[in-house]
């Protein structure tokens, strides 16, 4: 498939997901008009995308800092065994809803169908809400279980 025909199938999916646009402005307007707005919205979104992430990592960095500095090593070394037990469940709770509810969600906007945006966010949230409490209840038991069984110090 050519540049060309890229083009053009950009534009009647930008064409289809406006509704208010209409037929005199389609033919008025150049490709190149149709596929600069594209790139520009996908440019935000990954900047947005981006700096979300940074900021997110940035903190994190922050308080597993200030975390080691209060608490000391034998303590900062159990906050980082509990971390990394809530990330393995929140991993599994999330079962690769996110990837499926973005591919989704865009699928029905694009349609126009806002019924089943509605319906894919609330099956998702049907799936994971459940897992994630009964892995939660799980991390709870094995956490307490921990603690009553152990009976020497780690410093």
């Amino acid at each position: 498939m050519g540049i060309t025909n890229a083009i053009v199938s950009l534009r009647g999916l930008i064409i289809m997901a406006n509704p208010n646009f209409n037929e005199q402005e389609q033919n008025q307007m150049p490709d190149e008009y149709f596929l600069g707005e594209s790139l520009r919205k996908i440019a935000k979104g990954a900047g947005i995308g981006f700096m979300g992430t940074f900021i997110g990592m940035a903190l994190g960095y922050l308080s597993r800092m200030v975390i080691a500095r209060w608490l000391g090593a034998a303590d900062y070394g159990l906050i980082c065994l509990v971390f990394a037990a809530m990330t393995i469940a929140a991993t599994l709770s999330l079962v690769g809803l996110p990837s499926g509810i973005v591919r989704y969600v865009s699928f029905y906007k694009g349609k126009g169908n806002k019924g089943r945006i509605k319906g894919t966010i609330i099956s998702a949230l049907k799936i994971s809400i459940p897992i994630s409490l009964v892995l939660t209840l799980l991390v709870f038991a094995l956490q307490t279980g921990f603690l009553l069984t152990s009976s020497t110090s780690l410093d």
